[in-house]
């Protein structure tokens, strides 16, 4: 290549052999050049669609801070100078979990305005009818596949996920499996302050679990997909350590509650029920006794506790109405 001699020479040359090695490299380069290229791409996209914004009015670029220069060294970021003066900004939307984790930005003028997320932007949209619920499944995707920390994922995005290609193996079912692991390695969620996310995660996986045995007539296909979703279910050890105090017996008590709503699937048909109930049987009770009796009685407690709930709720309606 420094010389230039490879094009003469392959014209000169029926055939000719190089190391396997440099095959790999050159599939290396080759994946590096389309990587660039969709980078380059992306960023053409999104400053066409800022130009056309801004030429329909509907893009103001805000100030920059005056003390410093584009040749300085050490100049600071972009959200440097996005925070720089609030003023009129009805909101700021960044991604920066130094600061999206607080409720508000301040400007040194003392300005402040309320701190969004792109998962806000998304919601917000879907809400306007600007996005489809299709269309916002697609993009909370994207984000876990990027490394986009602590996105939530809600009931009818597992059910839909889960049924994808092979049960568990699906692209998005991996990537939402995969983003649960990626909160835990990075050490991302704080807690308490960050334990509804987290919360809504096991209440989304738990509904999942039992949802599918109402969509899915298969019992064989409903359970290969419960498989999979009970396999995602956090495991309440694994995220103790979010906490700085953690609460006494916080483990044995999230996963009773796990455990418990599990046992009482209020919403299925009684077509689903009975095959459901043989799964939970094999899969989620089963050898607890042993295994576990402390959280076994725990979760039979919390069933009865239930149980006499709506039992009594039922003797205290006056039929006579």
């Amino acid at each position: 290549m420094t010389v230039d001699l490879l094009a003469p020479f392959l014209d000169a040359f029926n055939q000719a052999y190089i190391d396997v090695a440099t095959e790999q490299q050159a599939k290396s380069l080759i994946d590096a050049e389309e990587g660039i290229q969709r980078i380059v791409e992306f960023i053409n996209l999104i400053r066409h669609a800022i130009r056309g914004a801004y030429l329909q009015g509907k893009i103001v670029f805000g100030a920059r801070n005056p003390g410093r220069h584009e040749q300085d060294d050490d100049m600071p970021s972009s959200t440097f100078h996005l925070l720089h003066d609030l003023r009129d900004v009805d909101a700021v939307v960044i991604d920066d979990r130094a600061i999206n984790k607080e409720g508000f930005a301040a400007d040194r003028q003392g300005n402040r305005s309320p701190v969004a997320t792109t998962l806000d932007i998304l919601a917000d949209l879907e809400r306007r009818g600007a996005i489809s619920d299709r269309e916002r499944r697609l993009c909370r995707h994207r984000l876990r596949q990027a490394g986009v920390g602590l996105v939530p994922v809600d009931t009818e995005e597992l059910v839909i996920a889960v049924q994808h290609g092979r049960p568990g193996h699906g692209a998005e079912f991996r990537a939402i499996r995969e983003s649960l692991d990626l909160a835990i390695l990075r050490e991302l969620p704080q807690f308490p302050a960050e334990i509804r996310w987290l919360a809504s995660c096991w209440s989304a996986i738990k509904h999942a679990i039992i949802q599918v045995w109402e969509v899915e007539p298969d019992p064989t296909r409903a359970s290969s997909y419960a498989d999979a979703l009970l396999a995602t279910l956090p495991v309440p050890d694994d995220w103790i350590g979010r906490w700085k105090d953690p609460p006494p017996g916080w483990s044995t008590a999230v996963e009773t509650a796990m455990m418990s709503g599990l046992l009482i699937p209020v919403e299925l048909s009684d077509t689903a029920l009975n095959n459901y109930l043989n799964w939970v049987d094999k899969k989620v009770v089963g050898g607890l006794h042993e295994r576990s009796p402390r959280t076994y009685n725990a979760i039979v407690e919390h069933v009865k506790t239930f149980v006499m709930a709506i039992s009594e709720e039922s003797n205290d309606i006056d039929l006579s109405e």
